[in-house]
């Protein structure tokens, strides 16, 4: 058996990338000069050097020389990467893809079914290491390496491990996608605040800190949602009586409530559907799902439309 000169290789150390690298030096799983950092930039391979880590202008030699490898390029750019792994001459590393939508058929078609490989979706939150990141792992891959994947990710957030590969999509809307659906509700909160003569620093702050408390309380995890909601929803009080709130059913049916149009309008990337192409809800406040809209560019999972 060959050794590798790294312990952990990143082929693409952008702002993902090399989140991680940082994260597990930080928890003291590598040192930086275990860490091989590949980006096609001088500059910003001068910069990884001037602080102390290995980098290299090569991506090949990330996979050659690397124990684990962190994919971490753009989807898009799989088709011009695998190609020339699968070319490489060496003890195959363990390859830890975070590209959202690349398959474990699509990379072991290209470096072998018997390359151990391990998908990560982690969410933003990861850079300031509270994130939340899916795992799964091919047939290849073993519960050694899953367990050392899964205690890099540990030190960053927390970890959920998926059986079946299919799962990690799922997960997408929940946590990957999810932040994006927590500004645009903050944005339309603050705006709404703004309206009534709020300063839009206070609003924020005070809408943030409620975030983050309202979180906390959820992951006691003594009381369930509909028991917090009913907790702050006192019979006759002004949250039960406010427009748009549903205080009294257990039964919160996600989605069964149009988010904000400020939410709505950028969670959903295609044009706006029509009558036709959408199927309505009944009652006064009719709203329709998108999600299966032909015309659509790129549908997006519970977003809907006021009915036409």
């Amino acid at each position: 058996m060959n050794m590798k000169k790294y312990r952990f290789g990143v082929l693409g150390a952008g702002s993902m990338g090399k989140t991680i690298a940082a994260g597990a030096v930080r928890a003291g799983l590598f040192r930086k000069d275990e860490v091989l950092l590949f980006n096609r930039s001088e500059e910003k391979r001068a910069a990884n050097a001037a602080e102390g880590y290995a980098v290299t202008g090569d991506f090949t030699e990330v996979y050659t020389e690397s124990d684990m490898v962190l994919l971490s390029v753009k989807p898009q750019n799989f088709a011009e990467v695998l190609p020339v792994l699968a070319g490489c001459k060496c003890e195959k590393p363990l390859v830890l893809s975070i590209a959202a939508g690349i398959s474990f058929a699509k990379i072991e078609n290209a470096l072998g079914a018997d390359t151990p490989i391990i998908r990560a979706m982690p969410n933003t939150p990861l850079m300031l290491g509270v994130g939340a990141t899916q795992l799964v792992k091919n047939a290849a891959a073993n519960e050694e390496q899953l367990t050392e994947v899964r205690g890099l990710f540990d030190a960053m957030g927390v970890t959920t491990v998926f059986e079946r590969e299919d799962m990690i999509n799922e997960a997408i809307p929940y946590a990957g996608s999810a932040p994006a659906y927590i500004y645009a509700y903050a944005d339309a909160m603050v705006q709404s605040a703004k309206k009534h003569g709020i300063d839009e620093k206070d609003a924020l702050q005070m809408f943030c800190q409620t975030m983050i408390g309202a979180a906390k309380m959820l992951m006691q995890g003594d009381k369930t949602p509909a028991e917090l909601i009913r907790a702050v929803c006192s019979p006759g009080g002004t949250t039960s009586s406010s427009a748009g709130t549903r205080c009294g059913s257990p039964a919160r049916r996600a989605g069964s409530r149009p988010p904000p149009r400020s939410w709505t309008a950028r969670c959903w990337s295609g044009p706006r559907p029509t009558a036709s192409t959408c199927s309505t809800s009944t009652g006064r406040t009719a709203w329709c799902t998108c999600t299966s809209v032909s015309t659509a560019r790129s549908p997006r999972r519970n977003c809907r439309w006021p009915n036409m």
